[in-house]
């Protein structure tokens, strides 16, 4: 039986769902060793990050967990939402962070995103092999979450809006 162009279409329907699928495999594996696992690392906490669903809001109950947090956009970028808790015996808070990702070539682009000017943001290239990459990545977003901590009521204060992340804490132990 010879093959008719409707098994034509259908193979390369397959073939390019089963790219698809392994590219967003190779990507979601990337963000589970150096955010999920990596960064935690790096902060000295083991289970500080977590991710979410952006179209769920920041309602992280709703979200289906960190295998199906990233949507691939019009931008060709994986996004997703990353939470990262704070815990002391005094304060108790979670950063919330819009990142995306794309693979190209051997290395990653990875985007932190400005939350209230989404043309504004953080561009980092990751070789997932290559420690410098890393280190440089985890530095600079140390640095920039730290920065945006330590101006936060500053710039509350000046009607700024934060720049990173939502500071999804409750006052209800501030005058404490």
């Amino acid at each position: 039986m010879s093959e008719t162009k409707y098994d034509v279409l259908l193979e390369t329907c397959v073939n390019s769902y089963n790219e698809r699928r392994s590219y967003k495999i190779e990507c979601r594996e990337f963000i589970r060793k150096i955010i999920i696992e990596g960064l935690a690392e790096y902060l000295g906490r083991p289970q500080c990050i977590d991710l979410f669903n952006l179209k769920d809001g920041f309602d992280m109950r709703k979200s289906p967990g960190w295998t199906k947090s990233m949507s691939l956009e019009k931008d060709t970028f994986w996004h997703f939402g990353v939470v990262l808790s704070l815990e002391s015996s005094s304060i108790r808070t979670a950063i919330l962070l819009h990142l995306s990702l794309k693979k190209e070539n051997s290395s990653y682009s990875l985007k932190m995103m400005y939350w209230n000017s989404p043309e504004k943001e953080i561009q980092f290239k990751i070789n997932a092999d290559n420690t410098e990459d890393l280190n440089n990545f985890y530095d600079s977003f140390f640095d920039k979450i730290k920065d945006d901590i330590e101006y936060e009521f500053k710039n509350f204060l000046n009607k700024k809006q934060r720049l990173i992340g939502f500071n999804a804490f409750a006052d209800e132990n501030i005058d404490e």
